[in-house]
């Protein structure tokens, strides 16, 4: 009997093991893990989209901007770029240690003929060697297709005796990376001064949806007179709201007179603009500056300027 049972559990523990090593020897197969699938375009694609979005985001932000701070100076650029037709008004008082006074009031009025404006077109397209067409296109194709603009316009100065003057201008917009340039020459006949020119390169970049960084380059040349003045610096504009905004400006001012080039003065100011709501076509700015000039030795000379503007004209 115990032999019995010694030889059942022999048997049993001989089974177990032959049925391990055939487990050992035949393993149950493992699935291998799923190859990843190739994307459907590659990555340097996807980054190269995504940088050009956010290029493209960044210069709207950055043209949008600019524009509205333009049309809240009431610049010229501005007044060009929205109004058909325009007459621009400005009155400026001024105080400081030295004297006080009000420069004359000065008009501007900018008309846009029909007529002209289709002349203007089809000179153009002869300049750029383009086939005549009767076509009609739309302001943005025809501007896309021809980036330079040209503006003229008339102006009264009500000084003693009455002056007036007759100007025409050529600009251009253009983009380089995130910044957004603006360029523009002019070319004037006054009844004072007789010929003036004026060539500005104005540099633009958005720091965020309000605050823009621009830095100017100006050159104002009296022909006729012999004399040449340059402006040169940095502004930093923070836009409050839709109808008020305020700049921190920073100026060099370079002058040349019988060949003689030099340092005329160096400014340094504060400006707040507003437009009077609910009157939007009229706007009050104050300008508190500190300036250096050279016919006072470079010694600070502390001036407030109080200018008031109006604006009329039809929208675009």
């Amino acid at each position: 009997m115990f032999l019995r049972i010694v030889l059942s559990i022999f048997i049993v523990i001989s089974s177990a093991f032959a049925y391990g090593q055939d487990a050992g020897s035949n393993p149950t197969p493992v699935s291998p893990p799923p190859v990843p699938q190739t994307p459907s375009e590659p990555l340097i694609d996807q980054a190269a989209q995504y940088l050009q979005g956010s290029q493209e985001s960044i210069s709207d932000r950055v043209i949008i901007l600019a524009n509205d701070v333009d049309l809240l100076f009431g610049n010229q650029r501005a007044l060009d770029e929205y109004y058909n037709s325009s007459l621009h008004v400005t009155q400026k008082f001024y105080a400081n240690s030295v004297a006080s006074g009000s420069y004359d009031i000065q008009t501007n009025l900018n008309l846009s003929l029909p007529n002209w404006k289709d002349t203007e077109q089809r000179i153009q397209r002869w300049w750029n060697g383009e086939e005549s067409t009767d076509q009609q296109v739309s302001k943005k194709e025809y501007k896309e297709l021809n980036p330079w603009t040209f503006n003229d316009g008339i102006g009264l100065r009500f000084s003693r005796p009455l002056a007036y003057n007759l100007n025409a201008r050529l600009s251009k917009d253009f983009l380089i990376g995130p910044t957004v340039n603006h360029f523009y020459e002019q070319l004037s006949w006054d009844s004072d001064n007789l010929w003036q020119e004026v060539t500005s390169l104005t540099n633009d970049y958005a720091l965020d949806k309000k605050l823009l960084f621009r830095f100017l380059n100006e050159a104002d040349w009296n022909i006729s007179n012999l004399q040449f003045n340059s402006y040169h610096g940095p502004s930093l504009i923070y836009t409050i709201n839709k109808v008020s905004l305020t700049s921190f400006d920073l100026r060099l001012i370079t002058a040349t007179e019988n060949n003689n080039f030099y340092t005329d003065s160096y400014t340094a100011g504060i400006t707040y603009r507003t437009s009077l709501h609910p009157l939007d076509w009229m706007f009050v700015q104050i300008t508190p500056e500190l300036s250096w000039p050279r016919q006072e030795h470079f010694t600070s000379v502390w001036t407030i300027y109080v200018t008031l503007d109006v604006v009329f004209g039809s929208r675009k």
